[in-house]
């Protein structure tokens, strides 16, 4: 596991080099992406509508920063106007650019930015990130002071108490492993509330993104129940169906709305 940022840098440098970054096409992974992107629109307009009073489209019109934008982030399903984007592979950077090149993106740790002399964000927006920031609170006192008081800030990142860290408690397997190799620190749900509030934000709103209650228990259930959870495109749209439904505190993905104090 990386611990300081030229560590997650060379890391992540060399996934991006080798094209093995994020890539795939497992059911579960396409369907969580979307549920993902479905809740982060929905907040970010929810966001708006606290801070101007509209609900709508959360793009007009605001300056946006998108933090840990990889390959193009959050310009893959938002218009390209007003967005800057940070990331910390050069490598990413590099491909974003090609592909998006009306969006500015630069190559800089969220724990390093700084605003400088810029016009203050009205919205910042963290999708799967945080859990590879190597100090979290330099990272969200950053966030905090490049908005714009009263600003939106929608965060999402793997939780901790998702169903299946439950149940693998409950069965006495102790905490499962992180989602991946090259997290640095998952959060549980109201964890990650009281971390984020206290560094400055107020909490608005949660939604949940996936449902995976199964996950990492084939010792208990055998590897048949992973193949399912990985690969059944039906068991996938039940599951993202039902995650609908539930409590956002059980999901896979945990996604909030938080307003700069």
């Amino acid at each position: 596991m990386p611990k300081t940022i030229e560590e997650v840098k060379a890391q992540m440098d060399k996934a991006y080099a080798d094209g093995s970054a994020y890539k795939t096409s497992l059911p579960f992974d396409l369907l969580r992406g979307e549920a993902i992107r479905k809740a982060t629109l929905s907040l970010a307009s929810r966001g708006r509508m606290v801070r101007d009073g509209m609900l709508g489209r959360p793009y007009l019109d605001t300056r946006t920063l998108d933090v840990g934008s990889g390959e193009g982030g959050i310009a893959g399903f938002w218009p390209h106007q007003n967005i800057v984007g940070i990331e910390i592979s050069e490598e990413a950077v590099k491909k974003a650019k090609a592909k998006y090149p009306e969006v500015d993106y630069r190559c800089c740790p969220i724990e390093r930015f700084e605003l400088g002399d810029e016009e203050p964000f009205k919205l910042v927006v963290a999708q799967e990130s945080i859990e590879h920031w190597t100090d979290v609170p330099s990272g969200l006192s950053a966030i905090h002071k490049a908005m714009a008081p009263g600003g939106s800030f929608v965060l999402t990142t793997p939780n901790r108490d998702s169903l299946h860290c439950r149940m693998s408690r409950k069965l006495g397997l102790g905490e499962p492993p992180y989602c991946s190799y090259d997290h640095i620190h998952e959060f549980g749900f109201q964890e990650l509330i009281d971390t984020v509030q206290a560094a400055g934000f107020r909490h608005h709103e949660s939604q949940g993104a996936s449902l995976a209650p199964y996950w990492t228990l084939e010792r208990v259930l055998g590897d048949k129940i992973r193949r399912l959870t990985d690969n059944d495109a039906d068991v996938n749209v039940w599951l993202n169906r039902i995650a609908e439904c539930a409590p956002a505190e059980f999901a896979f993905i945990q996604c909030h709305l938080f307003a700069r104090e």
